[in-house]
């Protein structure tokens, strides 16, 4: 019984065909799983309660996988929405982050002054500080023991002058609206003195 020799072009177009179907599906595979998605990220610190503008937001494309519902598509309009929780510049906004429902209250910008030496060094914008009101007792007046009166407030810029008498420090804090009143009060007398709520 006669052996079939195979041909050795057979043999050469065979392993052509085996590895170009290898390396085809070694490319459809790396497309699937590095496909990008184009989402929103912050383009500046964004505090919470901040509603959102257009120029706080930039597209960026990420591989999200699994992940990428978690995430807000930039095709999707945020213009208006309120931010449930802060977000540092360049991160990625996510859905638990963006108030959709109308719940959280819009915060509210003030600005103040300090002492330099009533603000803790190395705070800076996006930190969270307590603010406390107390009188320097002069004259023989009665001691009056420091008083909270706003907490959790989120320095959204500040200056420090030291041309300035006393060196102050002139900033901007994000606060609940209701708590306005109380801090503009607190201003008229006496002084205030930050507590850096991190350490």
């Amino acid at each position: 019984m006669a052996i079939k020799k195979r041909n050795p072009r057979s043999r050469l177009i065979l392993a052509i065909t085996l590895i170009c179907a290898s390396f085809l599906s070694a490319l459809i595979f790396a497309a699937l799983s590095n496909k990008k998605e184009e989402v929103w990220v912050a383009r500046n610190f964004l505090p919470a309660g901040h509603r959102i503008e257009q120029i706080d937001l930039a597209r960026t494309s990420v591989n999200l996988g699994e992940r990428k519902d978690k995430y807000l598509a930039s095709d999707i309009s945020l213009i208006g929405s309120l931010l449930s929780h802060g977000f540092e510049e360049g991160e990625l906004l996510t859905r638990s982050g963006v108030d959709s429902h109308g719940l959280v209250q819009v915060a509210s910008s003030v600005p103040i002054k300090a002492r330099a030496a009533d603000v803790p060094v190395g705070v800076a914008m996006g930190d969270e500080v307590d603010i406390y009101w107390l009188t320097d007792s002069q004259n023989g007046e009665s001691y009056t023991d420091p008083v909270l009166v706003i907490t959790d407030a989120v320095i959204l810029d500040m200056s420090k002058s030291g041309q300035n008498f006393g060196n102050e420090v002139s900033m901007t804090v994000s606060i609940p609206p209701g708590d306005v009143m109380v801090l503009l009060t607190a201003t008229t007398q006496g002084r205030l003195v930050l507590v850096s709520a991190h350490g």
